[in-house]
């Protein structure tokens, strides 16, 4: 029903593939860039990739900033270069009725006004093409239902050009996460089955960056349905893919500048700004007699921060009963809140701060400190924190890859970590510094671990260094340059009818 018909010459054994520019690394610099996602600019992995991207684009690649534009449903700052929708923002109402709904299906008043958004959000993305004159379309996460209408209409417009024989902009997809690789999404009803394969991200990608190597194999029954509507789908995904791993900014150069000027006036603003020696007075606790600890991720619930709450609560115990060091623990989540995780935070907190009779664990929010309160950035924290000789928890249950994580281990700090499936699948061959459980139970070696690691300096610049020294070499943004560019001059596999 919503699958729309692909031309008949899609079939034919030896397509006539239509060149918008020559596959020359040389033409690069004049291509134009068209960047898309829900959001842009915030501190989820997604907005963090784009703005990466961006940086290889131009440094790397050698692309004017002034040719690279996004359009997307919301902007942390506005600028000239971004186009905003509404409907594309995976907040909204209309993408989120595809999560509500994806096991029971839409009523038909729900189906009117899908259908009515993806007719206007195809006519945003054809008028943001042809005024920005893009070259290259690079699509973020448009493999998950949370971008449900910008995914959609994005395949609905190339399936109508091609149609008509228009030319299209190069469509390069990066596979943060998918249906195809989340439990919650494996039984669609049979309606959201066919949007699916229509264009989450539907059939007509002609290049795919995935960010673990386990999303292909994941992904591939996914590709099998489409190829049963567009024979050779398969083939050309398999042909036409690269695993990118995430990366990161690099904010030191060694461990060392941990205690540059620079840091040590974050660490004060900090300091200040959050009030922290006055509350600690109130507790009648010093710094010294403080455990901080940092949670650098967005609130959403399979990031496990309630297990990691509870993990400190456990460790200030046991602090107490082996020698009283610690006396307090100063725990910071820097994320943005999302849905009601916040509330159940500060819920649990409550509640364990009754159950072990401990009222020496602050819990605080970075959000709430934001627009005047201060002027610390989110990248910030990590270095702050490893200054202080804090510790970092990271007990994500599943994550695509671990942008946060890169960042930790690039301010050189030992995070405390859940072994998730790609870590141990994509990361752990890296032989990074961690403290890390494969149960999300609370082990008397983990808490050890912990301690060592407070009471030694020594032995978290020891880890920190070699944290740093493995990011460099593997992890830094100009590691994606040779792949990305592969993938923009990649032969193109949309095509049209020759012209007369």
């Amino acid at each position: 029903m919503f699958i729309s018909k692909a031309p008949s010459e899609y079939n034919m054994e030896k397509p006539r593939i239509q060149q918008q520019f020559k596959r020359e690394e040389k033409n690069i610099p004049g291509l134009r860039f068209g960047i898309l996602h829900g959001h842009v600019g915030f501190e989820d992995g997604v907005s963090i990739v784009m703005r990466q991207l961006e940086e290889v684009i131009t440094k790397e690649l050698g692309a004017h900033k002034e040719n690279i534009f996004y359009l997307v449903g919301k902007a942390k700052k506005p600028k000239e270069n971004i186009t905003t929708n509404h409907l594309f923002d995976f907040d909204e109402a209309i993408n989120k009725i595809m999560q509500t709904n994806f096991q029971i299906g839409f009523t038909e008043k729900q189906k009117e006004e899908i259908e009515e958004a993806l007719t206007i959000a195809q006519r945003e993305i054809k008028t943001f093409i042809e005024k920005n004159k893009i070259d290259v379309i690079i699509a973020h996460n448009l493999s998950h239902p949370i971008n449900f209408i910008m995914s959609v209409a994005l395949s609905r417009y190339y399936t109508e050009e091609l149609q008509k024989g228009n030319p299209t902009p190069k469509y390069l997809l990066w596979w943060h996460d998918s249906h195809a690789e989340r439990e919650s999404f494996l039984h669609p009803a049979p309606e959201i089955k066919e949007y699916l394969k229509e264009g989450i991200p539907g059939g007509n990608v002609e290049h795919i960056a995935f960010i673990n190597s386990g999303q292909f194999q994941n992904a591939e029954e996914y590709f099998l349905s489409i190829d049963r509507v567009k024979k050779g789908f398969y083939d050309k995904v398999r042909k036409n893919h690269d695993i990118i791993y995430n990366t990161t900014d690099m904010f030191i150069e060694n461990y060392d500048d941990l205690f540059s000027t620079e840091i040590e006036k974050k660490k004060k603003t900090f300091i200040h700004n959050y009030k922290i020696n006055k509350k600690l007075s109130e507790l009648d606790i010093s710094r010294e007699k403080t455990i901080f600890c940092l949670q650098h991720t967005r609130m959403v619930k399979r990031k496990r921060i309630d297990f990691a709450l509870q993990f400190l609560f456990e460790l200030l115990a046991r602090s107490r009963k082996r020698n009283k060091k610690y006396e307090a623990i100063y725990f910071l989540v820097t994320g943005n809140n999302t849905n009601t995780i916040k509330e159940e935070l500060i819920k649990l907190h409550k509640e364990l701060s009754k159950e072990y009779e401990e009222n020496k664990i602050i819990l605080e929010f970075a959000e709430d400190y934001k627009d005047k309160k201060t002027e610390l950035q989110f990248e910030d924290y990590p270095l702050i924190f490893s200054n202080l000789g804090g510790i970092t928890t990271y007990f994500s249950a599943i994550e695509g890859f671990g942008n946060n994580l890169l960042e930790i281990l690039a301010s050189g700090m030992t995070p405390i970590i859940y072994q998730y499936p790609v870590y141990k699948s994509d990361i752990a061959k890296f032989h990074f510094k961690v403290l890390s459980c494969t149960e999300f139970s609370i082990e008397d070696r983990l808490i050890e671990e912990v301690f060592e690691l407070l009471e030694q300096p020594e032995l978290r610049k020891e880890n920190g260094e070699r944290n740093i020294k493995l990011i460099q070499n593997h992890f830094s943004n100009a590691s994606i340059a040779d792949k990305l560019k592969k993938a923009i001059l990649s032969k193109r596999t949309h095509w049209r009818p020759k012209e007369n």
